[in-house]
C-alpha cells in the first residue's frame, strides 16, 4: 500500500467524503463510461453481498479496499475536470527516489542484479514499480514517448518481475491493429487466456511443473515463485478445492487471504484472479475478466491487459497507488471516444 501513513488515511476516507459531495451535487446518475471502467469492482461488491453470511474481517477489509476507489470513480466524474497526471507521475517518480535514498538502495550489487530476473530481487527493487510501469503504458499510448521511456527505465530499475511481464504482454496487444484489439474477438481470447494461465497457475501450485522447472533454472518451483507455490498449495488443501465444486461457488475472501485466522494475520494470496475463484467461483472470476475488457477502446483494451497480467501474481485489487491511476488513464483513453 502507500507508504505515507497521512495520505493512505486520507484516501481510505475517501469514500465517505465522496457520497457526501455527490448528495450534495444532487445525487446525478453516473454517466455511461463511468459504469464501464468501474463495473469489474462494481461486480466483486455485488459477489461480495452475496457472500456475507461467510464474511469476516479479513474479507470486510478487502472488501473495503476495492470500495475506495470504485466509490471515488463512479461518483465523480473526472471527465468534466483537466487532471494532468503527469503531476501524478511526478510524485511516485520522487517517492520512488525517496525509498531509495532512506533505504541505501543505491549501492547496486552487479550480482544481485545477474540474478535479478530469476530471483526477483535486486537491491533497487521497489512496489513502485507498479504504477511506474503503468504510466509508461499510459504515455506510450499518448504518444509522449520521452515520459514513456523515463517511465519504462524507472520500472526496470524498481524491477518487478511480474511488471516486467505486463510491459511485454502491453506491447504485444500494442502491435496488434486496433480493430482486432477492440473486437468482441479480443475479449474473449483475453478471458480464455487469463482462465487458462489460471489453471496452469493451480496445476504449478500442486507441483506439476517442479521437474521441469527445476531441471530448466537449477531453483525450486517454490523459489522461483518467491512462496507462492507453497502458499497457493497450502490454500487450495484448505479450501478443499475441486474444479466442480468451485464452479459457480466459493469459499467466500475470508477463507482464501485470512490464512491464519486464529492469530488475526492477514495472509496476501498474490493472485488476485485464483482469489476471486477460490471465493465466488470460476464464473464470477471469468465474468470478472470480461468486465475488465469490457471497454472496445483500442486504448483501454491495451491497459487491461497490463492490469490483468499483474493480477495474476499480485494483491493489485487493494493497491490504491495502482488502481487509482489506472482508473483516472481509464477515465481519459474512455472519454475520447464517448
Amino acid at each position: 500500500m502507500l507508504q505515507l501513513p497521512v495520505v493512505r488515511n486520507a484516501i481510505y476516507a475517501c469514500p465517505f467524503l465522496i457520497f457526501v459531495l455527490w448528495l450534495l451535487d444532487g445525487g446525478r446518475m453516473p454517466s455511461v463510461p463511468q459504469l464501464i471502467m468501474t463495473a469489474p469492482f462494481i461486480w466483486l461488491l455485488v459477489l461480495f453481498v452475496f457472500y456475507i453470511p461467510v464474511s469476516g474481517l479479513f474479507a470486510w477489509k478487502w472488501t473495503f479496499f476495492v470500495c475506495v476507489y470504485t466509490s471515488i470513480f463512479l461518483l465523480v466524474d473526472f471527465s468534466k475536470s483537466d487532471i494532468n497526471l503527469l503531476y501524478l507521475n511526478v510524485v511516485f517518480m520522487s517517492l520512488l527516489a525517496y525509498s531509495w535514498f532512506t533505504g541505501n538502495a543505491l549501492s547496486i550489487d552487479t550480482q544481485v542484479l545477474e540474478k535479478g530476473l530469476i530471483d526477483s530481487r535486486v537491491v533497487t527493487e521497489s512496489p513502485f514499480a507498479f504504477p511506474l510501469g503503468l504510466f509508461a503504458c499510459f504515455w506510450i499510448l499518448k504518444g509522449r514517448y520521452l515520459l514513456g521511456f523515463i517511465n519504462f527505465i524507472l520500472t526496470i530499475l524498481a524491477f518487478k518481475r511480474i511488471v516486467l511481464f505486463a510491459m511485454a504482454a502491453f506491447a504485444i496487444t500494442l502491435l496488434m491493429p486496433k480493430r482486432v484489439r477492440s473486437g468482441g474477438v479480443y475479449a474473449l481470447c483475453g478471458v480464455f487466456v487469463a482462465t487458462l494461465v489460471i489453471l496452469l497457475g493451480i496445476e504449478f501450485a500442486y507441483g506439476r511443473f517442479d521437474e521441469l522447472l527445476t531441471a530448466t533454472t537449477g531453483r525450486s518451483a517454490n523459489a522461483l515463485s518467491m512462496g507462492r507455490q507453497e502458499l497457493w498449495k497450502e490454500v487450495l488443501g484448505r479450501v478443499k478445492f475441486d474444479y466442480t465444486d468451485f464452479a459457480v461457488a466459493g469459499v467466500g475472501m475470508d477463507e482464501v487471504i485470512g490464512g491464519h485466522i486464529a492469530k488475526a494475520v492477514w495472509t496476501p494470496f498474490h493472485n488476485d484472479l485464483l482469489a476471486i475463484w477460490l471465493s465466488y467461483g470460476a464464473i464470477a472470476m471469468i465474468v470478472f475478466v470480461g468486465l475488465v475488457l469490457a471497454p472496445r477502446e483500442p486504448s483501454a483494451r491495451a491497459l487491461a491487459t497490463f492490469m490483468l497480467t499483474i493480477f495474476l501474481t499480485d494483491n493489485t485489487l487493494i493497491y490504491q497507488h495502482v488502481m487509482i491511476p489506472y482508473l483516472f488513464m481509464l477515465s481519459s483513453v474512455i472519454q475520447e471516444r464517448h
